[in-house]
């Protein structure tokens, strides 16, 4: 069953270009990693210091092996400075086909 997690970053003022540019390359490499479905990135219409990503991965597995890979871990590491606040939703969805 496909594991779904949903993120939030919100850039400091005045780093929101950085945060786009590195999600923008955390978004190519993941996108070839085995079991992503869906890596997406959304930025809000409302309050452009706010990033939402949609992501789909196989199951939890690969969810797991994404989050642990270098290049996400790096960029964690580099969001602390550039963001104010980071969060994320794991999901399970009720609806299934």
């Amino acid at each position: 069953m496909a594991f779904t997690v949903i993120a939030r970053l919100k850039a400091r003022a005045g780093h929101e270009a950085e945060v786009a540019k590195r999600l923008s390359e955390i978004t190519e490499k993941t996108r070839s990693e085995p079991g992503t479905q869906i890596f997406t990135v959304y930025k809000s219409l409302d309050d452009p210091t706010v990033f939402v990503i949609y992501e789909v991965y196989k199951d939890k597995t690969a969810f797991e092996s994404h989050f642990h890979s270098p290049h996400v871990q790096e960029n964690l590491a580099r969001f602390k400075d550039l963001t104010e606040s980071a969060a994320h939703d794991l999901l399970d969805e009720v609806t299934h086909r």
